[in-house]
């Protein structure tokens, strides 16, 4: 210990020490000082956290609305869980309609708008968030002691009313537009209004959303009509080229959270929507190899059904189709019984995730109707791929055996001809084709022609070379003989005479394309005139 504490209190010692407490210290400052306005730099380009943040609201239930004296709704409240992450503060300023929003973003009261849909009007003088989030879809509501408005051609002549500047409106003009239905239109400032206009009976009808008509249901006495309209993305809007900052932060939070399970994000949806997504919102790699081998299953149980249906209809028996008929109803019973419960056992796997249901229990209760229908879908275009695969895949059998036959009895034919027939490409001089007699009369097999295009021209004996070369310029040209004759060299090195016959073949611009030969060899009948003459 005595030791230790000389050793700490020598000079060296000490000085050594008090440079390293100064160096640390230095860099500790520093960091300090680097991270302090680092931040700063953040807070100022980025959330502006001294500033409040004028948000326009209207009446857009569940988007946004007013519940005992308190506003709050789905974007609302999503833009409060942004404005925590960033430090801003929000000033929410209920603005009564959605024109007085579009307005106040435009001549700059407002700093930012929700519930806004993208509309071809308004993406000239505002910019949207990109990321989804909420879709509302258009309904037409009528008074509940009503039943003449149902379906879209009973609007003709019915006094509609709609939301000024509204895209809902919009789009149930254009399909009136399109289908010829002329109602009297009447712009409103806000639901209320409409709902108002509706109950008194001074509108025969009015476009709401679906959630906030039905939220107005009980209230002015409305109902539905099954006249529906494509749904529309409802967004958060700032004014052109300004306060970029607040949409970049929304759309980043939305990526964000639309990846994590259990996210805020999620609670809110299912609160204000009912849970309109699974959440997590991008599945995991187990959920996905899950689905990849569903899809693989599906497709297979596709093509092995359409193979049964193929095999078991081909009989023109009405006998044996009797009895085929008989296998193809129990066959289409084990199959959806097996689509069924592999169904369940998929969404037992993707979805049973702290519910702690068995798989008989899921498979009872947890299949949604739409989950049934989508995956049905799917099935059923599985099979008839595979009845098309199936019936593909045996005439291509059928015709590849006819090719196989017509071939074989043709190499049975080439290989018994003692003549050697080709055919060759111009002008490359490629063999297409070569008969197995090319070994009896040149001595070199057909492969060995496949590989030396020009092994003919290197056989052709000394003394023919010039006749040899003249016949082929003339092929090259156009021109044909009735016959060629000439002696060759083969491959044990003996001289030999060959007789050939050549048939050419044109392209489209009347160019020598191929030739088609036979050749024959002439050694024995030249040797037998020869000894005559």
């Amino acid at each position: 210990m005595i030791n230790l504490i000389r050793r700490f209190s020598s000079a060296n010692t000490m000085k050594k020490l008090r440079n390293s407490v100064i160096l640390i210290f230095t860099v500790y400052l520093s960091g300090i000082l680097w991270g302090s306005s680092s931040l700063g730099q953040d807070m100022v380009a980025g959330s502006q956290p001294g500033k409040g943040i004028r948000v326009g609201v209207f009446q857009n239930y569940p988007v946004s609305f007013e519940k005992d004296s308190l506003l709050t709704g789905f974007h609302l409240e999503v833009l409060k869980e942004v404005a925590k992450q960033e430090g801003w503060t929000l000033n929410f300023i209920h603005s009564g309609s959605l024109k007085n929003v579009l307005q106040g973003l435009e001549i700059g009261s407002l700093d930012i708008g929700i519930g806004l849909a993208p509309t071809a009007e308004s993406i000239q003088y505002l910019d949207f968030t990109k990321e989804k989030n909420a879709l509302l879809s258009g309904q037409i509501f009528i008074k509940r002691d009503r039943d003449d408005i149902q379906k879209v051609n009973d609007l003709t002549g019915k006094k509609v009313a709609l939301l000024n500047h509204d895209a809902l409106g919009k789009i149930c003009i254009e399909v009136c537009q399109k289908l010829g239905v002329t109602p009297m239109f009447s712009l409103i400032n806000s639901y209320d209004e409409l709902a108002r206009g509706v109950s008194s009976g001074v509108v025969d009808a009015a476009i709401f959303n679906s959630f906030q008509g039905n939220a107005y249901s009980d209230i002015y006495q409305l109902k539905p009509t099954g006249i529906v309209f494509k749904p529309v993305e409802m967004q958060y809007a700032v004014a052109k080229d300004k306060n970029g900052y607040l949409i970049e932060a929304i759309d980043r939070s939305l990526r964000k959270w639309k990846k994590e399970n259990g996210a805020q994000y999620y609670e809110l949806e299912k609160a204000f929507f009912g849970g309109l997504s699974s959440e997590g919102g991008q599945w995991t790699k187990r959920q996905s190899l899950i689905a990849a081998c569903l899809c693989l299953l599906f497709i297979f149980m596709g093509v092995k059904m359409g193979f049964f249906l193929v095999n078991e209809t081909e009989s023109s028996s009405l006998r044996v189709a009797g009895a085929s008929l008989k296998k193809i109803a129990l066959f289409v019973i084990i199959i959806s019984m097996a689509f069924w419960l592999i169904d369940s056992l998929a969404g037992w796997l993707l979805f049973n995730e702290g519910k702690n249901l068995s798989l008989l229990e899921f498979a009872v209760t947890n299949i949604p109707p739409e989950n049934l229908y989508m995956r049905g879908m799917f099935f059923l275009i599985c099979c008839f791929f595979g009845l098309f695969m199936a019936n593909y895949i045996r005439k291509y059998e059928q015709l590849l055996n006819v090719l196989l036959v017509s071939v074989r009895r043709f190499e049975q034919l080439t290989g018994n001809a003692k003549d050697m027939i080709y055919r060759m490409t111009l002008p490359k001089g490629e063999y297409e084709f070569v008969s197995s007699a090319s070994s009896i009369i040149f001595g070199y097999s057909p492969g060995e022609f496949y590989k030396r295009p020009h092994l003919l021209n290197e056989m052709v004996h000394p003394d023919w070379k010039e006749y040899y070369e003249g016949a082929q310029r003339q092929l090259l040209a156009g021109e044909i003989a009735p016959f060629y004759e000439y002696q060759i060299i083969n491959k044990a090195g003996k001289t030999r005479w060959v007789n050939q016959r050549i048939t050419l073949y044109y392209d489209e611009s009347h160019a020598p394309m191929a030739i088609e030969g036979i050749v024959t060899d002439m050694t024995s009948s030249k040797a037998a005139t020869q000894e005559s003459q």
